[in-house]
């Protein structure tokens, strides 16, 4: 069995789940500690971080449970591998990521209204392609672990069947297009041949961007090319629209039939 990162610096391990997830948040800890001082971890639904003080109970790096539930303790290596890339993602953002109050003063300015939840959706995808790429390219090692935690997620990513069905119509939804682009971006997933014309346009050109964000270390930078990307995708419809009811078979039970 090929070794797992970790398995070269992990000096120690329980049998006690409590004990186990205890030691995962210190070694994530040693991680964080390398993009930022003074942030604790804890477990969550939902990788993220939270800085709204200077002491370490108001800065957070919150860390997804999921990959380890059900996991058998000690964990196996791999798993650990996993959510030392989660810390080293969310890290990422400590150190390069810029105050998203920016984000939306720029898309009042541009667009003139309240700020859609989308123009978010947006800038998040050019951001982690943007910090995954950076983290990477300053320290390989660290990219390493970011490696597999897209291969994991790549595997067990759940493609809605909806979005595909969407992105073969002449006019998709901004719904669709936004996931699909954030699947590509940044989990290398590869859209079926077959959908349209209009869909395959705009999902070059927003993958054009966040390959254009990879080298844009200027945050003012990232926030335009977000802002062009919601602009992409403004005019699109924010959810599928509902397929036409089925017409009924000729010659159901109880109707009617020419006997064709």
């Amino acid at each position: 069995m090929q070794a797992s990162l970790s398995d070269f610096w992990r000096d120690k391990r329980s049998s006690d789940q409590t004990e186990e997830l205890a030691l995962v948040l210190k070694f994530a800890k040693g991680f964080i500690s390398l993009f930022g001082e003074g942030y604790d971890a804890s477990w969550g639904k939902q990788s993220r971080v939270s800085s709204s003080g200077k002491s370490a109970k108001d800065k957070t790096v919150t860390l997804d449970f999921s990959p380890l539930k059900d996991k058998q303790v000690p964990f196996d290596g791999s798993d650990i591998d996993l959510i030392m890339g989660e810390a080293i993602h969310e890290s990422g953002h400590i150190r390069y990521s810029y105050d998203k109050s920016e984000l939306v003063k720029a898309a009042q300015g541009q667009f003139k209204y309240r700020v859609a939840k989308e123009v978010h959706y947006c800038a998040n995808i050019i951001e982690d392609f943007y910090i995954e790429n950076k983290v990477s390219k300053d320290n390989p090692t660290l990219g390493l672990y970011l490696k597999d935690a897209k291969r994991h997620f790549a595997q067990t990513a759940n493609i809605p069947q909806w979005m595909i069905d969407d992105m073969r119509q002449d006019s998709p939804s901004m719904t669709s297009i936004i996931t699909a682009w954030g699947l590509i971006s940044l989990l290398d997933w590869n859209p079926p041949q077959n959908i349209s014309e209009t869909s395959r346009k705009l999902l070059t050109q927003l993958v054009g961007n966040t390959i254009t964000a990879a080298k844009a270390n200027a945050h003012k930078k990232r926030i335009k090319l977000s802002l062009d990307s919601y602009q992409l995708v403004s005019a699109l419809g924010t959810v599928p629209e509902p397929k036409p009811p089925k017409p009924e078979r000729i010659g159901q039970e109880g109707e009617d039939s020419d006997g064709e």
